[in-house]
């Protein structure tokens, strides 16, 4: 099968740094390419732009040039990702994690969304702008695709709540679980050395929800008391994006300055595997937060697969597979009792430690092997699953406005595309703002074939009628969905439609009705228009549905 892997971020390439995400996504597809599958990678064009902007390019080896040419022919953004897949014509999708799926025209193909990681809890943490159109974006996104994938149990309860927001009827059977795909062949170890023993080290980009300022300080505090062993700590900024480092600049200067530690900057993988061989504990010990507890933490996965026994915390799914195999220790980060037991043990008992080595890499070969973590996924790909006969397109479910009455005049007009095909209802959320025996409404719902996919079409524009339906005022209610139908429109999908309200009634002594709008207006919102005025960043709570099959 061929098989399309869109990325968030570029994938590794010898002596360039590289992220969690892209280490997970690659290890997705050569644990494909594995079982004979053809895999396809396309990058997003803005971590190119980040990458080129922060190297300089032509001082690389010319085999990295060439690879980098090819990444940039096959980059993606939301304009061209549809014809990307249309040219490739692949017999299924994945999405290296949600913001990965950009497409403005649902595929034909399967598409497998690998959800990985919190990231509106990243974006939060982040203080990132905007959050409700990421939240709306996800959601979309959620309603749109077929398979999901997670890391962990963590992981699976919390986006169970997105998609039963989004529609998704028994989320179970369409989500398998990934914890963390890295190569069968594991790094070889080299023989414990006593001499300079224990040797630690902690590596990362460095990201503002992180807090391991707890761990690393009470262990640079035993290394100067005990005048042993060392730290070395790697890291830097994010390789391709431009994401604030938290507290870790500050951090690092303040452990630099123990005789003890040594801090590299971010190294290329190869690199880190390197210094992954020359240590022999591995600490990766961080404040709580839910980021952190959802986590399915690429370091210290990485940390175990080169044989590192792990000082890890004791809230997170990694925990229990690491007290499974007895690969490490597990601590509460608030509690300095609990570490400084975990340190004495590691300075005394050095052949512990290599037991626990010899643990984190069967613990590896069991569950991050590629080969066999990609199983689940095979039987996704390969099992001729069937499909959603209904699917929520476009859900915007969050109300925050409900300020502009439909009356006589004055129409409300929304404008969105419709990704899928078999469009065939189309619901929008109203306000009555509690009073009874509100004025009727009456829909429309307007296709309009000629137009393109990103500009509120012109009062000129070519438009057909799909649909109308009187609304009476006794079925209006605040805060409930209304729907207008039609039989599934075929070819819906790439194309531009508007649905318009406005009101039937002339007795002026009812109470208006009032569309509720979110604020926020992402594609495939197109735009809002009230009694002839363009809305800015304002879009109505709709939900459409389209019937890709019929229906049993």
């Amino acid at each position: 099968m061929k098989i399309l892997v869109f990325t968030t971020d570029i994938p590794p390439l010898p002596g360039l740094p590289t992220s969690g995400t892209a280490l997970r996504t690659y290890g997705i597809a050569e644990g494909l390419r594995c079982h004979g599958h053809e895999v396809l990678i396309s990058a997003p064009s803005a971590a190119i732009a980040g990458m080129k902007s922060k190297n300089d390019l032509a001082a690389l080896p010319s085999e990295i040039q060439k690879r980098i040419s090819e990444i940039e022919q096959t980059a993606f953004d939301s304009f061209n990702q549809a014809d990307i897949i249309a040219d490739l014509d692949p017999d299924a999708v994945i999405c290296g994690h949600w913001p990965a799926y950009a497409a403005r025209v649902r595929p034909d193909q399967p598409v497998i969304v690998d959800l990985a990681g919190p990231h509106m809890l990243e974006r939060h943490y982040q203080k990132a702008p905007d959050q409700q159109s990421a939240l709306l974006a996800k959601l979309s996104v959620l309603a749109s695709a077929d398979y999901f994938i997670v890391s962990g149990p963590s992981q699976q309860a919390y986006f169970y709540s997105y998609m039963s927001r989004a529609g998704i009827s028994e989320p179970d059977e369409r989500t398998i679980t990934i914890t963390m795909p890295l190569s069968p062949n594991l790094p070889k170890r080299k023989p414990l050395n006593k001499e300079g023993f224990p040797r630690f080290l902690f590596g990362g980009v460095f990201l503002p929800w992180q807090d391991p300022s707890a761990g690393l300080r009470s262990l640079a505090k035993t290394l100067r008391e005990r005048c042993a062993g060392s730290l070395t700590l790697i890291g830097g900024k994010h390789p391709n994006y431009d994401v604030d480092v938290g507290s870790y600049g500050s951090l690092f200067e303040e452990l630099s300055r123990n005789e003890r530690i040594e801090v590299k900057p971010m190294l290329p993988f190869e690199k880190f595997t390197d210094e992954m061989s020359c240590a022999d504990i591995a600490l990766d010990v961080m404040g709580w937060n839910l980021e952190r507890q959802l986590a399915m933490t690429i370091r210290s996965t990485t940390y175990l697969w080169a044989g590192l026994p792990t000082i890890y915390n004791d809230f997170a799914d990694l925990g229990s597979l690491i007290k499974e195999f007895d690969a490490g220790w597990l601590v509460n980060p608030s509690d300095p009792a609990s570490l400084d037991a975990v340190f004495a043990e590691i300075f005394e008992s050095p052949e512990l430690v290599a037991a626990k080595s010899a643990g984190a890499q069967r613990l590896a070969a069991a569950h991050f092997a590629w080969d066999k973590a990609v199983h689940p996924l095979l039987r996704l790909i390969e099992g001729g699953q069937h499909e959603r006969p209904q699917r929520t397109d476009l859900l915007i479910d969050s109300p925050e406005l409900a300020d502009f009455p439909i009356e006589q005049g004055k129409t409300f007009q929304q404008f969105f595309v419709c990704r899928m095909p078999g469009l065939n209802s189309v619901s929008c959320k109203l306000a009555t703002h509690k009073r009874r025996g509100c004025k009727s409404l009456n829909a429309k719902l307007f296709v309009y074939p000629e137009a393109g996919l990103r500009d509120v079409p012109s009062e000129q524009s070519k438009r057909e009628l799909l649909a109308e339906a009187e609304i009476g005022g006794d079925r209006i209610h605040d805060s409930q969905w209304v729907s207008i139908t039609t039989p599934p429109m075929t070819d819906s999908d790439g194309k531009m439609f508007m649905i318009e309200l406005e009101s039937s009634e002339t007795d002026t002594n009812k109470p208006n009705v009032f569309p509720w709008l979110a604020k926020a207006s992402p594609y495939p919102l197109i735009g809002a228009v009230y009694a002839g005025k363009r809305l800015t960043q304002l879009g109505l709570c709709i939900r459409t549905s389209c019937q890709t099959k019929e229906l049993q």
